[in-house]
């Protein structure tokens, strides 16, 4: 299995996202759970750009369907290895953050989408808080009234503090 491949499937096993592409929510998990790894401080060298469901990597794309091409073999492997720190302490940081909160009534795909959208609205737009929260009103209203929520939580993790 390709290096990136194998760093792709260790970070999910280690965050706990399933690896699985088949519906819409899947993919959206994947995608927001690889941006807020990297948001974090792992270095997956995915680009990412704005999308209709928020923070959206082509890269990542590609790579999660090679993946899902592996022979089984391949991905027992990766799913036994671990990574190297500081990686594993800042996995084990963010790894809370992939559930939902319990006064948060949105499933896992839209939480990470709400979450990958306020830190690429606040980060890599300078957006203010306001900002972000009118942007999301109109983009993501099935989302947007947790946006405080997600704040919170990414400033618990140090992610809304200066870009990493």
């Amino acid at each position: 299995m390709e290096k990136r491949l194998l760093n792709l499937q260790i970070v999910l096993s280690e965050l706990g996202v399933d690896t699985g592409i088949e519906t819409i929510d899947q993919r959206v998990t994947l995608q927001k759970a690889i941006y807020l790894a990297q948001a974090a401080g792992v270095p997956l060298r995915y680009r990412y750009n704005w999308y209709v469901m928020g923070p959206y990597s082509p890269d990542l794309t590609r790579d999660y369907y090679a993946l899902h091409e592996q022979p089984q073999e391949d991905l027992e492997t990766g799913r036994s290895m671990a990574l190297r720190e500081p990686f594993a302490s800042t996995i084990e940081r963010l790894s809370p953050a992939m559930g939902v909160p319990s006064d948060v009534q949105l499933n896992q795909s839209e939480w990470l989408e709400l979450l990958a959208s306020v830190h690429y609205l606040r980060k890599r737009s300078a957006f203010d808080a306001e900002e972000t929260q009118a942007r999301l009103d109109t983009l993501k209203p099935h989302v947007s009234r947790h946006t405080r929520q997600a704040e919170a939580v990414l400033s618990a993790l140090g992610l809304m503090s200066e870009q990493k």
